[in-house]
């Protein structure tokens, strides 16, 4: 019996009846080729999915309007008939896996570029530029309106065709049904515009054509944003009239999300951002009608679905990346095997930052996207012996990926404890989801039956005496303190700063951070939660350059909130007796001496660890070696994760 067992019950969504209450929430891919067509790599990555046991999938924002509607490059394309015979592989490979196949179809509106588009100028019902993209938009004519909804309805009768079972519209996250809905992107004054119900008039000749088109019994999602998080903008007040008037137009469930791009973190949150934060506007939607509803945003552990199911918040749960992270969320979480799920920290770094530019990843799964390359990694022949130094997140999925393939896995580590760097990295306020990725590895180790040494810092000596096949050097990195400055009593490195117990007191009550990347800033939150002032010092333009997007804006707005003080466009000249001098970036100008700190953080970077490396490379060893993670080039989690993978793969 499952130990969530509302989770695992089944429920029907019109004349569908879903296996569990486990639905994957649609997130583009970049997974199609250049015209919108469904490929190889596409179909590899959501049969992945459909093999994991959730129950429905909505497949990703598909393109009624292709190109001038898209808001990805690669994005798919439901918009003529020379699409279905891909679409019809993708329903089949769904159904294999006793999965519910649904689309999504959608139109980005004013939310896109002109390199994705083509050079066509986007179009909204009002020419009210995004303010996050700021790129120009021309306001519909009437009988463009019309032909848009026509290009929905047929995209729906293309779906049925395609044998898929459930259509999605997309109205949410500031598209362009959404810009409809919204009274803060639509300031039309004719019968689109103005009023409650000429708002709602697209969304709902929308959905009258469709159901006019593929019959009544061809169940409808519709998706919406419950809140827009944006002065001006849809309120859960408003999101209640809409449920209920979508519910009498004879949509089948709705969908509850948030957020447009001006208010991005509430649309693909950041690590920061709690559990199913936004499940009371599900709940409250729940309460208005009678139609299930699905809940979406951050829920990722099986505890946190069960509660929302079991206390009727909502009918169904969305997860998105959650299961790029572990496809097998669900069986492992119905088997109750929570230990072995590997929970996504909602660092935006694959699922974002690379897909716009390459394709869906993961930081913590290399398979995600990359399904076809990294099939089932084969077990080898001939039990190879695999010897591991350090206890990161490259040495640590190195030493994971090696038991599966039924290797010999010894793995030493210095410190009393695994992690590496991940162990400081879940310290600061926002950041503590990163322990989950540490606890997930700690159970790997020990399931997998990975020999571990703790408190081993391995040299020539212990390699030799291990007489392994394959070494990997998985020793990391050290934060940097500038050789100029390295003998002031109160200077600091973050990793420092973070492994301190005590840091008030003493006369210390203000801290200077040097250096206002990500790691800059979370040390600054941290000491500023510690109750120091904190003033932050960034020589480029903007603090937080070197991380996501989203999870940049998240830091900029929690920095400000928290009242840091930061001043960019300044280097750090010099240090004496704690006064920093600052001169303009720029210019090199303006020298501003005796700026009194009683600590000082040095956040600028840090260097690999290639010491022991250097060794080895100086004897004729008698076993193959690799470096990865930071031991070979300084990177963030994606990179470790990926190098300790891609190693052992290779082997």
């Amino acid at each position: 019996m499952t130990p969530f067992p509302h989770l695992f019950s089944t429920l029907k969504i019109g004349r569908l009846t879903l296996k569990n209450r486990i639905v994957m929430a649609p997130i583009d891919t970049n997974l199609a080729d250049q015209n919108g067509r469904v490929t190889d790599a596409l179909l590899a990555f959501y049969d992945r999915r459909a093999a994991g046991g959730v129950a429905m999938i909505i497949v990703e924002n598909s393109q009624v309007d292709y190109p001038a509607g898209k808001n990805t490059i690669r994005q798919l394309a439901i918009d003529h008939e020379n699409k279905i015979p891909g679409l019809k592989k993708l329903s089949k490979t769904l159904h294999d896996r006793d999965t519910v196949a649904a689309i999504q179809i959608h139109h980005a509106g004013r939310e896109t570029t002109l390199e994705v588009t083509g050079g066509k100028t986007p179009v909204a019902p009002s020419a009210i530029p995004c303010g996050h993209l700021q790129t120009p938009v021309r306001e519909l004519r009437r009988s463009e309106i019309e032909t848009l909804v026509d290009k929905f309805i047929t995209s729906a009768i293309l779906a049925k065709r395609a044998n898929f079972d459930l259509v999605e519209i997309h109205g949410a996250h500031g598209y362009l049904v959404g810009e409809f809905l919204s009274p803060y992107t639509n300031r039309r004054s004719d019968t689109y515009g103005g009023s409650f119900s000429n708002r709602m008039r697209f969304a709902v000749e929308i959905v009258r054509g469709i159901k006019a088109a593929v019959g009544k019994d061809f169940p409808i999602s519709f998706r919406f944003s419950a809140e827009e998080f944006i002065p001006g903008g849809i309120t859960l007040k408003e999101s209640i009239r809409i449920a209920r008037l979508l519910q009498k137009e004879g949509v089948d469930v709705l969908h509850v999300s948030a957020g447009i791009y001006e208010s991005l973190p509430t649309l693909l949150e950041p690590m920061s951002y709690d559990q199913g934060w936004r499940s009371y506007l599900a709940a409250n939607i729940k309460q208005a009608v009678e139609i299930p509803v699905i809940t979406v945003g951050v829920v990722r552990e099986p505890k946190i679905a069960e509660q929302l199911i079991s206390e009727d918040k909502a009918d169904f749960v969305a997860i998105g990346r959650g299961l790029l992270a572990d496809a097998d969320w669900p069986i492992k979480a119905k088997k109750g095997r929570v230990s072995e799920i590997q929970r996504c920290i909602g660092c935006n770094e694959g699922c974002l930052n690379q897909r716009l530019t390459k394709s869906i990843q993961c930081s913590l799964n290399p398979e995600t996207g990359r399904e076809q390359q990294f099939k089932r990694l084969p077990l080898k022949k001939g039990r190879k012996k695999i010897l591991i130094v350090g206890g990161g997140p490259a040495g640590l999925e190195a030493a994971r990926v090696s038991a599966l393939r039924g290797f010999h896995v010894t793995l030493f580590e210095k410190k009393p404890y695994l992690g590496g760097q991940m162990r400081l990295a879940c310290i600061p306020p926002g950041k503590e989801k990163i322990s989950w990725t540490v606890a997930y590895y700690e159970y790997q180790m020990q399931h997998l039956g990975v020999d571990v040494h703790l408190q081993i810092c391995a040299g020539i000596t212990e390699i030799f005496d291990a007489t392994p096949d394959v070494v990997m050097i998985a020793s990391g990195s050290t934060a940097i303190k500038p050789a100029g400055f390295a003998s002031l009593k109160n200077l600091k490195t973050p990793d420092e700063i973070l492994l301190q117990t005590e840091i008030c007191g003493h006369g210390i009550k203000n801290a200077a951070i040097i250096g206002g990347g990500g790691i800059g800033c979370e040390t600054a939150l941290f000491l500023k939660e510690k109750g120091l002032d904190v003033f932050l010092f960034e020589q480029q333009s903007a603090i937080a350059l070197d991380v996501e997007p989203i999870t940049a804006w998240d830091l900029i707005e929690r920095v400000e909130k928290a009242g840091i003080k930061t001043a960019v466009n300044r280097r750090v000249a010099d240090i004496k007796d704690n006064a920093l001098q600052v001169v303009r970036a720029e210019t090199e100008e303006d020298k501003m001496e005796d700026y009194p700190f009683d600590l000082v953080v040095w956040a600028g970077g840090r260097m690999s660890n290639q010491g022991l490396v250097q060794q080895i490379k100086q004897i004729e060893a008698p076993f193959d070696l690799q470096v990865i993670g930071d031991a070979k080039s300084v990177g963030k989690i994606h990179d470790a994760i990926y190098d300790g993978y891609t190693a052992i793969a290779a082997c």
